[in-house]
């Protein structure tokens, strides 16, 4: 018999079976909240919570023992970049009255810096019981499913998944090696760059004003860059161990991401694409990105 969700409606994180590192499944049920809590009914509501009071809203119209679910957006974003480049899209969030939080993805220079950054993710997250909706943005990507696992490893309930022109876990392979699988030319070109102790990127504020014409929003990304190394492009990533069960929907952005919407057609997951062929849209177009992002939850 069909399925009757189709096929879109859930992938588990974990062993690569075609280079992508998912393979479908079927929802899991959602029987417990994180910590052994009450099991969820039919009669849990979700609330919108104002993030800047720290407060829910309309808390007087929740009966006593009635169990309340929060969703919080967690925005993360490559390890190249800074975390202000997810600040238009979390205050526009916020602005809806959702929950909002961006680690930052540091690092103490020395590999294996991967797991610093996955580190860093889920450490920096208040432990709370809300739903987790992992939304990233670019090399943030081939961290995902760490971080996916590590969370679940500590009783944390992700929602759902959102690809933000973002790559694919690499299946243990290192980012050099992905992009030229992906992408060779581009791959022979940071090469090039990382040769004799370069460092990538090395983004100028010429090649970013197309993309960021507000000079004060183009100074903030130039001022966060984190241009690595070549054993932060070498550094094998390996394979994530299976994590949850979640939806997965992908934003497409720029064309650099082709790949990623080729496992989104296999897969059956939702794909969204915004016109500009603009990888920082983000910064530029903050409501169409949220618009985006909210538009395939379940």
């Amino acid at each position: 018999m069909p399925d009757p969700d189709g096929p879109r409606r859930a992938v588990r994180w974990g062993g690569a079976h075609d280079g992508t590192a998912v393979r479908s499944a079927r929802d899991r049920s959602r029987t417990g909240r994180p910590g052994g809590a009450a099991p969820l009914t039919a009669a849990t509501r979700r609330v919108e919570r104002d993030a800047d009071l720290g407060c829910q809203r309309d808390r007087d119209n929740h009966p006593p023992g009635r169990i309340v679910t929060v969703t919080t957006f967690v925005l993360i974003h490559s390890p190249i970049v800074g975390p202000d480049t997810w600040a238009p899209v979390a205050d526009e969030l916020r602005r809806r009255g959702h929950v909002a939080e961006v680690p930052d993805l540091h690092d103490d220079g020395r590999p294996p810096r991967w797991r610093q950054h996955v580190t860093a993710v889920v450490d920096a997250l208040p432990a709370l019981g809300e739903q987790l909706v992992m939304v990233v943005h670019s090399g943030a990507g081939q961290l995902v499913a760490h971080v996916m696992a590590d969370l679940t490893a500590r009783d944390r309930d992700i929602h759902a998944l959102v690809l933000v022109d973002a790559g694919l876990p690499t299946d243990g392979r290192s980012r050099l090696a992905q992009l030229r699988d992906e992408l060779p030319a581009v791959a022979d070109e940071l090469a090039a760059d990382l040769a004799d102790g370069g460092r990538v990127p090395a983004w100028d504020d010429d090649v970013l004003a197309p993309l960021v014409p507000d000079d004060d929003q183009r100074r903030q990304l130039l001022a966060g860059l984190r241009p690595q190394p070549s054993d932060y492009w070498d550094e094998p990533i390996p394979t994530a161990p299976d994590g949850p069960e979640v939806p997965v929907s992908v934003v497409l952005l720029s064309g650099g991401y082709e790949a990623t919407a080729t496992a989104a057609a296999h897969h059956g997951w939702p794909v969204r694409r915004l016109g500009g062929d603009n990888h920082f849209l983000l910064l530029v177009e903050p409501v169409a990105v949220t618009d985006a992002i909210l538009a395939d939850l379940p």
